[in-house]
């Protein structure tokens, strides 16, 4: 066990992913990650076609909104769009297109197919994919829900941060962009390790923390936004492989130290922390983290 308590049952295989506005990419830039996720649903991987939407749904819904004036038929020809990735996933190939270039040209041709007298267009990749780096817009809540039954034909179960940050993880591990250890696998380490990590979301809160393994102590601190009213925030740790771990809760400060001493240093290498917001006192032995607001991976810096 590492830290806290263990919270067994919990099944990373069903963890949906919602993208913060501040995500972390595990190594890959966008356009290989983007791709990734195409090759895994042509493999009919849902957690791939999760990922991809945590990725590009602002930013496509931005676009969509523009070209049509009109938020609802915006999100009918996004969803329409996602419809047709899903089903055709290799559909960049036979275009000659970049995989992001191909997601937005899908959605940019939708939604100009809803104005009366246009025509489908076409535009370099970079131009493409340079939608894909604006802030966005949020989609409605409905949309991700109405493609799950859609798609799927059922609803998406608790759409939550945690789910997105294990999903880019264990997205990037099976491109080969990066590798993770268990939590049982020692890396020798003949001198002391810091790693360090900045957890955002789309709250506007913000924390940083950081690992010293000569002590074994993880020191996290909120560094923007607010505290939390009438609620209790709490850390976990989030290792590929494994069910997630309560370190604890913080203090009304905003800041925590987990004693972290029994994990080896290089499993803790690239796990993600999460800090979600829990009834008063904390989660219940056994719970899955609630709505999460912020997360981030450790790394070397």
């Amino acid at each position: 066990m590492v830290g806290g308590q263990s919270q067994d049952g919990v099944k990373p295989s069903c963890w949906l992913a919602r993208c913060p506005s501040a995500r972390y990419r595990c190594g890959m830039d966008l356009g290989h990650e983007i791709e990734s996720c195409l090759a895994r649903i042509a493999l009919g991987e849902q957690s791939a076609f999760d990922q991809l939407y945590s990725i590009t749904a602002a930013p496509l819904y931005a676009m969509c909104a523009s070209i049509t004036a009109d938020d609802t038929t915006a999100a009918r020809a996004l969803e329409d769009a996602y419809s047709t990735i899903w089903s055709e996933p290799d559909g960049f190939r036979a275009q000659g297109l970049g995989a992001a270039a191909w997601v937005v040209s899908v959605a940019r041709d939708g939604a100009v197919a809803t104005l009366p007298g246009q025509q489908e267009q076409s535009t370099q990749d970079a131009h493409l994919e340079a939608v894909l780096s604006t802030p966005g817009k949020t989609p409605p809540d409905t949309l991700k829900p109405a493609l799950d039954r859609r798609l799927f034909g059922k609803l998406s179960a608790g759409r939550t941060l945690l789910r997105w940050a294990l999903g880019a993880i264990i997205g990037a591990a099976a491109a080969g962009a990066v590798a993770f250890v268990s939590v049982f696998y020692v890396i020798p380490s003949m001198t002391q390790t810091v790693l360090e990590a900045r957890l955002e979301g789309d709250g506007g809160v913000a924390f940083t923390a950081r690992y010293e393994s000569s002590n074994g102590s993880l020191s996290v601190a909120r560094v923007e936004g607010a505290g939390a009213v009438g609620l209790s925030r709490q850390l976990w740790l989030a290792v590929p492989g494994q069910a997630p771990f309560a370190l604890g809760n913080f203090d009304a400060q905003g800041r925590l130290v987990a004693d972290l001493s029994a994990a080896p240093s290089g499993a803790l290498a690239g796990a993600v922390l999460l800090v979600s917001e829990e009834a008063p006192g904390g989660s219940e032995p056994g719970a899955e983290p609630s709505e999460v607001l912020a997360a981030g991976h450790l790394a070397a810096r």
